[in-house]
């Protein structure tokens, strides 16, 4: 949807559009929670959520370093050379009162596109990610099977239980 937004696009539309990117973006991220803890065991949960949380930032920080330079590159690359010097940046006050109509529609264009290219490139990705998704094997939401040891009674073994040395951080503390 972001990829067919013009100069005129009402604002009302983009503001809808948002407001549907959010709720999409809120809804997966819930999804992988529970997918991920539905295939650890539960001493590994917190580990495997923090490890989740972690890889979810540094996707954050690179998507938006990647974003940031396709909009830069674009940007650039869409603006002539008489008007370079308004394009330096998207935020850039761009005089459009002073110039004349249609380099203001060369440079609305031009910040329209840089503004569009990131998510044309996001679509293309999601699109892939979206086919490699016939690979997936779901297993189901059942925890995998936790490594029970069968204890035999103690008059079976033979010989008294040990004690297990293996102290809890809580009881470290």
């Amino acid at each position: 949807m972001f990829t067919f937004y013009t100069p005129n696009t009402p604002y009302a539309l983009v503001a809808v559009s948002e407001v549907l990117f959010a709720l999409g973006t809120g809804s997966i991220f819930q999804n992988s929670i529970a997918a991920l803890q539905a295939h650890s065991t539960p001493e590994e949960s917190s580990t495997v959520i923090s490890v989740r949380s972690v890889l979810r930032g540094i996707g954050g920080a690179l998507g938006s370093g990647i974003s940031t330079l396709i909009v830069a590159t674009t940007l650039r690359a869409d603006t002539p050379a008489q008007l370079a010097k308004y394009a330096t940046s998207m935020f850039a006050h761009v005089p459009y009162a002073q110039l004349p109509l249609d380099q203001q529609h060369v440079l609305k264009e031009a910040f329209a596109d840089a503004a569009r290219k990131p998510f044309q490139v996001a679509s293309f990705l999601m699109m892939i990610c979206l086919c490699l998704t016939a690979y997936i094997d779901d297993q189901g939401l059942e925890r995998p099977k936790e490594l029970q040891h069968e204890e035999k009674p103690e008059l079976e073994q033979g010989q008294p239980k040990a004690p297990d040395r293996r102290r809890s951080t809580i009881e470290a503390m």
